[in-house]
This record gives C-alpha cells, sequence and structure tokens, in this order.
C-alpha cells in the first residue's frame, strides 16, 4: 500500500491527517480481523481461503460489521446488501446481479451494497446465501429468515423467476425445510420472495387465508417491497432493514 508523506508546512494539512487517521484505522482493523480470522476454528475451511475473503472486504470498507463469525453452525457470514425500508426505493430496481455499490466506505446497515467485483470473489469462495431482517438490532431471529446453497440460489448470475431449493426458509412464523419456494428477479427487480403467487413451489402454506397480501402485485419479502406486509420483520416499520449474504461453513 503507498504510504502518504506528511507535509512539511508550518499550516497543518487536512488531506495528510485524513490520510494519516486512514491508515491507522486501517492497521487497526487489519490487527482486528488477523486476529478473528487466526482464532477462528475451522475444520472445513482453510485459513488461507477465510484470510482471502475477509481482504477482500478490508478492500472496500474498513468496518469489521461487515463479517459475523457469530452464527450458529459455525459459519462465517458476509454481508453483501443491507438497507432500511424508509430506503426501499433506492434498491427496488437494482438487482443483486447488477453494480450497485453503495457506502463502501461508511458501512451504514440502512443502506449498503458491495460492489460487483467484491461480489463475485465472496461467492468463490462462499457455499452458502441467507437473508435477515433487522441483524443490526436483533442478530440472527430465524422467524423471516431463510438459507440456501449457493449452488441452489447463485442470484449473481442472471434473472430468475423460479423455484429454488431452500435449506430452510421463514416468513412470518411459516416455514420449511429443505423445501422449493419462489423467488424473482428481473433487471429492473430487486431479488425477492414472492409468499403469495408461490405454485408451483413447495412452499405453499401461504396464502391470502393466512394474512398474506396480494395486491398491487403479491406479498414481496427479503427485497423489492413494492407490496409490503409490516406483519414481517424486514417492513415492520421505516427503520426495519433486510440484509443479504454469503457464507461458508
Amino acid at each position: 500500500m503507498e504510504r502518504h508523506v506528511p507535509s512539511r508546512a508550518t499550516t497543518p494539512n487536512k488531506s495528510s491527517t485524513a490520510h494519516a487517521r486512514s491508515d491507522m484505522l486501517e492497521n487497526s482493523v487489519r490487527r482486528k480481523v488477523l486476529h478473528l480470522a487466526s482464532s477462528y476454528n475451522s475444520k472445513q475451511k482453510s485459513k488461507k481461503v477465510l484470510m482471502y475473503q475477509l481482504f477482500m472486504i478490508l478492500q472496500a470498507t474498513l468496518s469489521t460489521k461487515l463479517c459475523n463469525f457469530t452464527s450458529k453452525n459455525g459459519f462465517v457470514w458476509t454481508v453483501l446488501d443491507s438497507f432500511s425500508l424508509a430506503n426501499k426505493n433506492h434498491y427496488k430496481a437494482q438487482p443483486l446481479f447488477q453494480g450497485y455499490p453503495v457506502n463502501q466506505n461508511s458501512f451504514k446497515w440502512k443502506k449498503f451494497r458491495l460492489s460487483q467485483p467484491i461480489m463475485n470473489s465472496t461467492l468463490s469462495h462462499s457455499t452458502h446465501v441467507r437473508a435477515t431482517c433487522n441483524f443490526n438490532t436483533d442478530g440472527v431471529v430465524t422467524r423471516d429468515y431463510l438459507r440456501g446453497k449457493t449452488t441452489d440460489l447463485n442470484f449473481l448470475l442472471s434473472p430468475q423467476d423460479s423455484c429454488e431449493n431452500m435449506e430452510y426458509i421463514n416468513i412470518r412464523g411459516y416455514d420449511c425445510y429443505n423445501c422449493t419456494a419462489r423467488n424473482y428477479q428481473i433487471i429492473n427487480w430487486h431479488l425477492h420472495f414472492d409468499s403469495y403467487y408461490i405454485d408451483p413451489c413447495q412452499f405453499t402454506r401461504l396464502s391470502a387465508s393466512n394474512d398474506a397480501v396480494q395486491l398491487p402485485g403479491g406479498e414481496d419479502n427479503f427485497g423489492y417491497y413494492q407490496t409490503i406486509n409490516p406483519l414481517h420483520r424486514c417492513k415492520s416499520g421505516n427503520d426495519a432493514t433486510t440484509q443479504w449474504w454469503f457464507g461458508a461453513q
């Protein structure tokens, strides 16, 4: 990394100070991430792969919030996309397979996305994908949550309108394991799961009789949010947040 040479001017150089603080912060975060990586005990995943993932993230942002080491089952997760319901219009037409980097150098749970090259690199070292609601305030809660394999739900490759296998999916308390669920993502739609128009997928427990909202276009979960059901934790209020992650065990 190129080092900044301090200014010799008698008047403090604001640019020099900013660079110095940036270097100090980067070194501090780098040490913390190295410590986390070295202390992470994985029988399946080599530390070299884990380190590569983390340093790819550090190149984009100086925030350890991007990596979650404390989830169940020994997963390491990297957040790709996070936004509040109040910011839904910024994300509604931004699918995850096209570039839309937001706040990479100043991470914010209410408005963030990694760049496409870093997403692609993270995917190459990942085995799983998940969606969470309000992770910034609640951590991992399995109500309004999904988890699947990247081999089943690779949303970086192309548009989707299909039934994809999920290891687990929960929408407003209705759930299933190892079943297919209906998801959508096209050139101007953020990835989302519709809990009203679900046929012919296996996850068919949600319908109008179970409070799924039909109009104006079927209840949208984990993204897009044209049709909102406030009983879903990701849509419970303007400050509610949605996250998409890649992970490896």
